[in-house]
């Protein structure tokens, strides 16, 4: 149970204050406690989340809301909770796809020419219920020397002595690095970048990859720009960019 040990104050541990009730922290040593907000609760104090009042649904730190949970969606007459969605069995011949949908071959076909685009159709897998479709030559796309390089722009580094820091190299030199403390309300779960995502205070690093989602699915980056990035994380960014102007 962290919640004994999770605290919204500064400075040393034994400064802090533990979180009262309807308040939580995610991160130990935060500056402040965040509300539950209007659809969650929590009860006593320390707490490092909160409990949504309707079931089927998961709590979410980033935004303090309560979204059903997957599987789950809400139905007329019981719009505080979400119940479990269940599907009708497919006929025999067809196959699911991820919005519950029910597709003949056919029609998985005209789907997935549509969802892969022009020209870049393959095909359709039924036991993964997924569109198969061309993708771009990766050697041609970024090369092993490229992708090692895109390995070594953002890294998690647990110092010894801590605290660990998030860290954006530019051909191997730190431009920028961010303590948990310092990335708090500009990730939904800055803890992973706290001393809880190292297993010891070593000085390892990890490699962290990017990608980005869109409407057309996740994929990967590749080659990124270490100034983009410490301007995602930064709330400076006009001195970060004007760093960047000046080299």
């Amino acid at each position: 149970n962290r919640s004994s040990d999770l605290f919204g104050g500064v400075g040393n541990e034994t400064d802090c204050v533990a979180c009262v009730e309807n308040h939580f922290a995610h991160v130990n040593g935060l500056t402040a406690c965040f509300f539950c907000g209007s659809e969650a609760f929590a009860t006593g104090r320390g707490n490092t989340r909160c409990t949504c009042t309707g079931e089927g649904r998961e709590f979410q730190p980033s935004d303090r809301t309560c979204p059903c949970m997957q599987g789950y969606e809400v139905r007329v007459g019981r719009e505080r909770d979400c119940v479990r969605r269940i599907y009708d069995l497919c006929a025999e011949g067809s196959a699911r796809d991820t919005n519950g949908v029910c597709r003949t071959t056919d029609e998985w076909t005209a789907y997935c020419i549509d969802f892969c685009g022009e020209g870049k159709f393959k095909g359709f897998n039924a036991e993964r219920e997924m569109c198969e479709c061309e993708v771009d030559n990766l050697e041609l796309l970024c090369n092993s020397d490229c992708r090692r390089q895109s390995e070594s722009v953002l890294k998690f580094e647990c110092q010894d002595p801590g605290p660990p820091v998030l860290v954006i190299y530019e051909n191997g030199i730190q431009i920028v690095n961010f303590t948990a403390n310092e990335l708090e309300g500009r990730l939904g779960n800055s803890d992973v970048f706290s001393q809880a995502g190292c297993d010891e205070l070593d000085g390892s690093a990890i490699s962290i990859p990017l990608a980005v989602a869109s409407g057309d699915g996740v994929l990967g980056v590749y080659n990124p720009d270490p100034f983009d990035i410490a301007n995602l994380f930064s709330d400076e960014t006009a001195v970060v960019v004007a760093n960047r102007r000046r080299r």
